[in-house]
Order: structure tokens, then sequence, then C-alpha cells
């Protein structure tokens, strides 16, 4: 979560600040051999990303609300 503020490096040149905010959720997967981590991988949707930013025009994303309660997603039985 946090406010575009600073420019942004891409492939296609540096983007300046947009001033928007933004949220996104995210996954850390961490490798870790002989009590060390080893490497470390960052996933999240690039699209939402952009998006949220105004870059590309999505129509149907928004800024996720926050999640209550517990830091683990809601578990919905399936029938």
């Amino acid at each position: 979560m946090g406010t575009n503020s600073g420019t942004l490096s891409s492939p296609e040149g540096d983007l300046p600040p947009t001033g928007r905010r933004l949220r996104l959720r995210e996954c850390d997967v961490i490798t870790v051999r002989g009590g060390r981590a080893v490497s470390h991988r960052f996933y999240y949707d690039r699209l939402d990303f952009a998006s949220q930013l105004g870059l590309v025009e999505s129509g149907t994303s928004t800024v996720p609300a926050p999640r209550t309660g517990t830091d683990q997603p809601t578990q919905t039985p399936v029938s």
C-alpha cells in the first residue's frame, strides 16, 4: 500500500510520479538452504499495478479494500 511519489524505471523509459495511491496483493517465495536464504522471488499482478497508476485502461480494476481480521484469506467451504 502506498502512493506513487517517485519516478518508476521501466524498459520503455522512466515514468514520472502519478501521485496515485495503490494497494497490491503480493507473494514472496524465499528458498532457504542450510539456514540461509538463497533466493527470493516476488510475485504481483503487473496489470493491476499499472491499472491503479492509470498507465493502462482496465475498466474493472479498483484498489482492493484492506483486509480485516487475521492476515490469512477467508476459507469458503465448497459444496
